[in-house]
């Protein structure tokens, strides 16, 4: 297998790990967020690309050969955060220290160290991963580079063929596209008004830049104006976005060698740790046994587990980033079945499974709450890649699957079959669309969701985002199918042929995630524990808290609606005498104007600044420091909490109330908190009010049913 190039793109990451979390400092007031944050990154990132070569590489100070072409060249750049300034010094301590080589030379920017050790790697038989969110770096993608972007909201793993199809250009296409684009944060002009789907538009219709050029004429309208008016610096902003590949780095880079993780040495990263207050960090590091030296940043021992599983590949479950040159193994088959002979024929199968490997489920359903989810269809798989989907339709004269009857006939025993040999995606979900029907699905031996979230905790885990990051597979999302808003259809709505591969893909892809899992949880028997004795079992039981909900006085809640709107009238009043002048309380607009620039108001002995949207910040923790001696910023306090109360629970708990029961059905979220406990949601009844008298009259309203009792069990001091 081929050595693996990791190269970070530090500069990037040091900006998205400032923003990235709220102010942190040590108890003499150093600030920490964007340390901890990037190196949090960085531990999150050598998880996900396991290997031995890495740099993390940053801009210098000072200009490059760009200014000398383009004086104006990141001439609109605003002064770093002080905050941030003072801890880029301890982020490039921290990343030597962990053992990660670092790389920042003279006169040569990040993208162009980047660019030239890529290729440089390339050229000794090396696979290159560059780690960055910034586009420019899709110009050096081919069959030997990838790009990562794990710390992004899309998770993006671009090959040469996820380039194109996010961009709408060839890698080889990327630099006249950026070129026409320019870039506002470079400070290189373009086409004004030339986005990126008008970009690709004229890259595919005129082959480049200098095809462009040739025939401005022939492109019409105002953008057409923009474009000839910005002929002259074309060429000059595709020098600038060009990333240079022949940087000479002899000096700091004699070899590939030289970018081999090193040892870090524990006392010294003791220190450093200590030093910014890490105690999380600091009591694992402590831990380990071998004295003076530890393990390099560790490359996860659950990414170590995915490369064991890649003894035998199947379609993606191998940790060779460029596995698209292997043959897969298995291949996803689908058999659509419409029909009661085909539909036994399959519950048959399904049947013998039960004694021997059991099989994969997924369904899709419609409904509008978890007490009317109803299946439309549900897709069948087993690890040899065969998957079969049955649609369900109730519709008798347009039938286009078994109706739910005959599905229930056929399906409802191995459904609810007990032996444990089901595994699905987040099935307790899909328990409350069977029991919806009387169907009582039992026997799931596996959930991938929860699997994944013993093993990973901290990372995001929807089924897409599963498929990327253990995969490297691209699933469809559910909107790409249904749409989204006004026009989002339903799974009934569209074609059983749409329907049949949707489920199918994921039933696939529950298959290949499980195989995946169940080796992980096996290699570590504390987390198998966790899973087999803690989450699984906590499934059942959260279904069937689901399913009996809570009971509610909605008369009470209704009464409490009219006493708080009348508190909030009066608190209203208030504020208007204490501004001298009527606005509306509820905007934070107009509060901010009210209190700094009529009331003069100063906050730290000044104006505070506007936010980005233009508008003063009235958040609760800038009006709970004025509140001591403004009593506008108090009642604006009051008001607030008044007000949230009415909205979010005694005027719309009672319309949440399932009308066959009384009760309100809340959904447990098993796998969101990274610390274990659980969170609530449609409606969030976990954070139901207790400080104040009037939260407390809410949780009144929360009642059991006759010769019943409601039991507070507060175990936070278990462990003693």
């Amino acid at each position: 297998m081929k050595k693996t190039l990791l190269l970070i793109d530090g500069s990037n990451f040091i900006f998205r790990a400032y923003h990235a979390l709220p102010p942190l400092s040590t108890s003499t007031g150093t600030p920490t967020n964007a340390i901890r944050g990037f190196l949090s990154m960085l531990r999150v990132l050598m998880k996900d690309v396991p290997t031995d070569y890495v740099a993390c590489v940053v801009d210098p100070k000072g200009k490059t050969f760009r200014s000398e072409i383009y004086p104006d060249y990141k001439a609109n750049r605003p002064p770093m955060p002080e905050d941030l300034s003072v801890q880029i010094p301890l982020i490039f301590e921290g990343v030597q220290k962990e053992g990660i080589p670092f790389l920042q030379v003279p006169g040569i920017e990040a993208d162009d160290t980047i660019g030239t050790l890529t290729k440089k790697a390339v050229e000794e038989g090396f696979n290159v991963v560059i780690a960055t969110g910034d586009k420019d770096f899709a110009q050096l993608v081919n069959d030997n580079v990838l790009l990562v972007n794990t710390m992004g909201k899309d998770n993006s793993w671009l090959n040469s063929e996820g380039v194109e199809k996010k961009f709408g250009v060839p890698p080889e296409k990327i630099i006249d596209f950026l070129a026409l684009m320019g870039d506002k944060i470079d400070n290189v002009p373009g086409v004004p008004k030339c986005g990126e789907k008008t970009a690709a538009k004229w890259i595919t219709e005129f082959g480049s830049v200098d095809g462009l050029i040739e025939n401005a004429e022939k492109v019409k309208g105002k953008i057409g104006e923009n474009l000839r008016s910005a002929l002259g610096f074309l060429p000059i902003a595709r020098q600038l976005v060009t990333i240079k590949t022949d940087a000479d780095l002899s000096a700091e880079v004699p070899s590939l060698e030289s970018l081999k993780l090193k040892t870090p040495n524990r006392a010294e990263l003791l220190d450093y740790y200590n030093k910014l207050e890490f105690r999380s960090w600091a009591k694992e590091l402590k831990k380990t046994d071998v004295p003076g030296e530890v393990t390099p940043l560790e490359t996860s021992t659950t990414a170590q587990k995915r490369a064991a599983v890649g003894a035998a590949p199947i379609e993606g479950d191998t940790l060779d980033l460029f596995s698209q040159e292997q043959e897969s193994e298995v291949k996803r088959t689908l058999e659509i079945v419409t029909d009661e002979t085909k539909a036994k024929e399959l519950a048959l199968h399904l049947e013998e499974l039960v004694t021997k490997d059991g099989f994969e489920f997924y369904v899709l359903s419609d409904g509008s709450s978890q007490q009317e989810y109803i299946p439309v269809g549900v897709a069948f798989g087993t690890t040899d890649g065969k998957t079969s989907y049955v649609p369900i339709d109730n519709d008798v004269l347009l039938a286009q699957g078994l109706t739910l009857g005959t599905f229930k006939e056929i399906f409802g025993k191995v459904l609810e079959h007990k032996k444990p040999i089901k595994c699905g995606y987040d099935t307790k979900y899909m328990k409350h669309v069977f029991a919806n029907v009387g169907i009582n699905l039992a026997g799931v031996s596996d959930d991938v969701m929860l699997e994944s979230y013993v093993l990973e905790a901290h990372r995001p885990h929807t089924i897409e985002k599963l498929a990327a990051n253990w995969l490297k597979y691209e699933l469809r999302g559910e909107e790409d199918l249904l749409g989204k808003g006004a026009k989002k259809l339903s799974f009934s709505k569209i074609s059983v042929e749409n329907a049949a591969d949707f489920a199918s893909e994921r039933v696939f892809i529950v298959s290949r995630l499980n195989r995946l899992f169940k080796k992980a949880l096996s290699d570590d028997a504390k987390l198998e524990k966790i899973y087999r004795d803690i989450e699984m079992p906590l499934s059942d039981v959260l279904f069937k808290m689901e399913q009996n909900g809570v009971l509610i006085d909605t008369k009470l809640l209704d009464q409490q609606t009219v006493q708080l709107n009348a508190q909030a009238q009066k608190l209203e009043e208030k504020a208007f005498e204490a501004a001298g002048e009527k606005f509306k309380l509820s905007s934070p607009k107009q509060l901010g104007e009210i209190l700094f620039d009529k009331m003069g108001v100063v906050l730290d002995g000044a104006k505070p600044k506007k936010t980005v949207s233009g508008n003063y910040s009235t958040s609760e923790e800038v009006l709970s420091e004025l509140a001591e001696n403004y009593p506008l910023a108090k009642i604006a306090l009051e008001y607030r909490t008044i007000t949230k109360l009415v909205t979010t629970y005694t005027e719309k708990l009672p319309k949440m109330v399932d009308p066959k029961d009384g009760r309100v059905h809340t959904t447990f979220e098993q796998a969101v908190a990274v610390t274990g406990r659980l969170s609530s949601t449609n409606p969030n009844l976990q954070n139901i009010p207790i400080r104040t008298e009037e939260g407390r009259k809410v949780r009144e309203a929360f009642i059991a049913a006759p010769g019943c009792k409601l039991i507070s069990a507060d175990y936070s001091q278990i462990e003693l």
